[in-house]
């Protein structure tokens, strides 16, 4: 326990302290009216929260989140380990992934808003997207950081090209894939507020652009806050389920042992 107050107390002092600077300077006038004293976010938030108008826009914004993460991710590790085991695929595709990683998904919503209108599955869309990239990199890299010895030594044993996948190329790319999952899963959520911010007819994103059309500030930095401790949220559950998963990654291990 006193490891876990250690960890946690510079991180969480630095916010309170932040947040008293601002209540302060909030409520002597030093800044804008537009910016509201953080008690008064704090009461919105659970006012909000508490008569369901913000809970059902969270929960439209996890499930859209859900589905669409899900698809990045199927995709994306089926791709990577095309791309890693098979240099004929690598050398096909691997252009075009560096010519469209780059490439701010943002500066695609007109394009998807275009073929798909603006339903959920442009949201879908537009998320899959995003989140594809970085584990399909993530995935890559893990396949292809494989140390030959031992695919060599595997073949050598004889092992057969799916054995070989299971028992040595996944274990030792699960770490880089692991990360791929986690940072794409707040960049996931990060896009999903931005469509529905944009183009969306539901969800936190669409909850904040009609905050801020009905000049209900106090609200609308209360849904910002709760995307950003959902973000926090998912990152913290990803991470915690990756030193779980593949603690036989060094960097765990040294997690670990810092802790």
């Amino acid at each position: 326990m006193s490891a876990a107050v250690a960890r946690w107390a510079p991180p969480l002092g630095f916010v309170v302290v932040l947040f008293a600077v601002v209540e302060v300077l909030s409520r002597t006038g030093v800044l804008p009216p537009d910016i509201p004293a953080p008690s008064a976010v704090a009461i919105a938030l659970v006012r909000e929260l508490g008569d369901g108008s913000l809970t059902l826009q969270l929960a439209t914004t996890l499930g859209t989140w859900a589905v669409a993460f899900a698809i990045a991710v199927a995709l994306a590790i089926v791709a990577g380990l095309l791309m890693g085991t098979i240099p004929l695929v690598y050398d096909a595709f691997s252009t075009l992934v560096d010519l469209l990683r780059p490439v701010p998904s943002v500066s695609m919503i007109p394009l998807a808003i275009l073929f798909f209108g603006l339903g959920a599955e442009m949201r879908i869309v537009m998320i899959v997207y995003a989140a594809f990239w970085p584990m399909l990199v993530n995935t890559l890299y893990g396949v292809r950081s494989v140390d030959p010895v031992t695919l060599d030594t595997a073949r050598n044993f004889g092992t057969s090209g799916i054995d070989t996948l299971a028992r040595v190329v996944l274990p030792a790319a699960l770490p880089g894939i692991a990360t791929g999952i986690r940072v794409s899963a707040s960049l996931a959520l990060a896009v999903t507020v931005t469509v529905e911010l944009v183009a969306g007819d539901s969800g936190i994103g669409h909850y904040i652009a009609q905050a801020e059309q009905s000049s209900r500030i106090a609200p609308m930095y209360a849904a910002i806050v709760l995307s950003g401790l959902t973000g926090w949220l998912i990152n913290a559950g990803f991470a915690r389920l990756e030193d779980r998963v593949v603690f036989w990654s060094p960097s765990v291990r040294r997690s670990a042992e810092a802790g």
